[in-house]
C-alpha cells in the first residue's frame, strides 16, 4: 500500500495534519520527497479518474484504458501523471500541473504518443508522423467581482490528436 514516512509530523484535531521531511512510500518503495506537507482531511491524497472501452470494440483504436492520476501534496498545484494504452496505437504518457489560487484555477497537461497504427488517418493527412504530442493549458479566474476570464490554449502535433487520444 500507500504510507508516509516523516521527520517531525504536527496533528491538528479534526482539521489537517503536517509533515516534515516526509517520504512517500508505494510499498517498501521510497517514490517522492517533500520537505513539507499539510494534508487535509476532506481530501484525499491521490485522485485517480479512469475511463475504459473494454467491451465496446473501436476499429481505429481498438480496447482502450485512460487514467489520470492526480497527487495532493497539500500544495496550490498538484502534479500527476496522464497513463493511457490503445490496444491498436500504443501507450500514451504524460504529465499534469493542476492549480488553484487567488488568481483563479486551472491545468496544464503534455503527453506523447507512438501511434503504431496511422495507415487510415494518414489517407486524410498525408504527413502525419508516428510521434504525435500535445500541451493544453486552461485557466479560469475573475478580474474582479463583476468580470471573470477563461482561457484555453492547445499546441498539437497534428490537429486530431487531442481528438484521437483524450
Amino acid at each position: 500500500g500507500i504510507h508516509i514516512t516523516a521527520r517531525k509530523g504536527t496533528l491538528h484535531t479534526g482539521s489537517y495534519f503536517e509533515l516534515w521531511d516526509a517520504i512517500f512510500h508505494i510499498g517498501v518503495i521510497p517514490v517522492f520527497y517533500t520537505p513539507y506537507y499539510r494534508h487535509d482531511f476532506n481530501e484525499s491524497i491521490l485522485r485517480w479518474k479512469a475511463d475504459c472501452g473494454l467491451i465496446w470494440r473501436d476499429k481505429e483504436f481498438g480496447r482502450y484504458l485512460r487514467n489520470d492520476l492526480l497527487f495532493n501534496l497539500g500544495w496550490p498545484v498538484k502534479p500527476g501523471i496522464m497513463f493511457d494504452y490503445y490496444r491498436k496505437r500504443d501507450f500514451l504518457i504524460g504529465g499534469i500541473l493542476e492549480y488553484n489560487g487567488e488568481m483563479g484555477n486551472g491545468h496544464f497537461k503534455a503527453a506523447r504518443i507512438h501511434d503504431n497504427d496511422l495507415d487510415a488517418y494518414k489517407k486524410s493527412n498525408p504527413k502525419a508522423k508516428n510521434s504525435r504530442f500535445f500541451t493544453e493549458w486552461r485557466h479560469q479566474g475573475a478580474l474582479n467581482e463583476t468580470t471573470d476570464i477563461s482561457i484555453q490554449t492547445e499546441w498539437m502535433k497534428d490537429k486530431d490528436v487531442i481528438k484521437h487520444f483524450r
